[in-house]
């Protein structure tokens, strides 16, 4: 997946998946019922992977779509 909206699924996908983790464990912290345990891990997923992935992906695919993306955005690696 080379596309701008191929690159924002996988990269929304890792920090989603993080960010659930995340939230999960900081939940269990709390208490330890499972229901809400997944509630919770599973609403950070999803905004998050929503928010990273469709949005995003879906604002880079139109702005090369319209061929408005320019060299300057896109900063080289460093050496």
């Amino acid at each position: 997946m080379t596309s701008p909206l191929g690159a924002a699924l996988i990269r929304g996908f890792v920090i989603a998946v993080l960010t659930g983790a995340a939230t999960t464990l900081t939940t269990w912290s709390q208490t330890s019922d499972t229901k809400t345990l997944i509630i919770a891990g599973g609403t950070a997923f999803i905004t998050t992977f929503l928010a990273r992935s469709g949005l995003e992906g879906g604002y880079d695919q139109n702005r090369q779509a319209h061929n408005e993306v320019h060299p300057s955005d896109v900063h080289p690696a460093p050496a």
